[in-house]
């Protein structure tokens, strides 16, 4: 998934997974929640922070100081858990690391997450920016990356034109330039030769003068065979993908590129007009607000069936009830709060849920645990706010599948 920014994987003697976060995976997400998910047998820690792509916060390295004082809590925390020095310094010592490590920092996106084991060791560059925040217990804090994982927002944008292309990949926040293995060619010269003449006629017209003796026909082969070198180089980066990817360009060179098209989830809607003089902004605001419904359609008809089946046994808002049916699989869809923590614990065997005031050395987040078992057994989980619930008088709502 392109929005997760992963690392290279690197393993130590000791054994321990470390990570070069500045190269970009595109497949496997689920495999790495799947593992996150999974892992057991001892203390961790999930680190959320800002960052920043550029600007004076670079420059200040606002950045690496957030992750010092997080660092120095972590500390803290760990030493009124009984934890002794040694011991603090070596589990932490990736994350000591990571902090002076200069080439990392020159690598950012929005925001970031690191996951933290005796054996383990994972960062995420996030596309949006997140508070900084830290938790610490024997399983990872994931739930603030379920909108990834559900691809709520995610969708690709490609600007056509003859004199310049882009790629981009959009959310609810805006549009950002895709890394590509083989950069778009950014002229139909690039590609078809050096006998073809470009001529831009305004925002509502573009026209292509060939040299003597070449016909309309002739123009329309040399623009496929560019969009097909387009199309090539779009599929190369979006291996794996399935976000919908919008055009944006003129009538007659969208209709080109639809014939060169290989994505699977090709948009239908266009944003017409000459991307070359609409800001990004725009395009952003333009492309969003076209795909805000194809985005909400499914949680609304979730929402609508939960609200349509209460007292039916096929919902429920009792995270008592909600916790074993989402450990057997029973969970179709989950909605969260997503600031509200509930903590206690859980016993698989007796299949009981014991609520408790405060998080401790024992307990866990038990909407974190739900929205974990759900995504592991096929279901969907909407973290929203809570007044956008269903059911907004308790912090979880499930519907069942039986």
């Amino acid at each position: 998934m392109a929005l997760l920014e992963c690392i290279e994987q690197v393993f130590s003697d000791q054994g321990r997974v470390f990570t070069k976060p500045w190269f970009v995976m595109k497949q496997g997400l689920k495999e790495q929640f799947t593992a996150l998910v999974a892992r057991d047998g001892g203390r961790c820690v999930s680190l959320y922070m800002p960052a920043h792509r550029s600007g004076q916060e670079v420059l200040q390295q606002e950045d690496r100081l957030n992750l010092k004082n997080l660092i120095k809590q972590i500390r803290l925390d760990l030493a009124e858990r009984g934890f002794d020095r040694p011991h603090i310094d070596t589990f932490l010592q990736p994350l000591e690391d990571l902090s002076v490590d200069a080439k990392f920092w020159h690598h950012q996106s929005e925001g970031l997450a690191v996951f933290l084991g005796s054996d383990f060791f994972l960062t995420l560059h996030l596309p949006f920016p997140v508070d900084p925040f830290y938790y610490l217990s024997y399983e990872f804090y994931l739930k603030p990356l379920i909108p990834l994982f559900m691809g709520d927002g995610q969708f690709y944008l490609l600007t056509l034109s003859l004199e310049d292309l882009h790629l981009y990949e959009g959310d609810r926040e805006g549009l950002h330039n895709v890394e590509m293995p083989s950069p778009l060619p950014k002229k139909m010269v690039e590609v078809v030769g050096s006998d073809v003449e470009e001529k831009i006629s305004g925002f509502h017209g573009q026209s292509v003068h060939h040299g003597q003796g070449d016909g309309k026909d002739d123009r329309k082969d040399e623009i496929l065979e560019y969009f097909r070198e387009v199309d090539r180089r779009v599929m190369e980066a979006l291996e794996g993908e399935r976000a919908p990817l919008v055009l944006a360009g003129l009538d007659h060179l969208v209709a080109l590129y639809r014939q060169a098209n290989h994505y699977s989830n090709l948009y239908p809607e266009v944003l017409t007009g000459n991307p070359r003089y609409t800001p990004r902004p725009e395009l952003h605001k333009r492309a969003w607000d076209m795909l805000a419904f194809h985005f909400d359609r499914d949680r609304q008809v979730k929402m609508d069936q939960l609200l349509q089946w209460q007292g039916t046994g096929k919902t429920s808002t009792s995270i008592h009830e909600i916790v074993p049916a989402a450990f057997g699989g029973r969970v179709d869809t989950l909605f969260l709060d997503r600031r509200q923590m509930i903590w206690g614990t859980y016993d698989e065997k007796t299949a009981l849920v014991r609520l408790q005031e405060e998080q401790n050395l024992s307990n866990t987040d038990l909407s974190n645990l739900v929205a974990n078992e759900v995504l592991l057994h096929g279901g969907q989980v909407f973290v929203t706010d809570q007044i956008a619930l269903p059911e907004p008088d308790s912090a979880v709502n499930a519907l069942y599948r039986y």
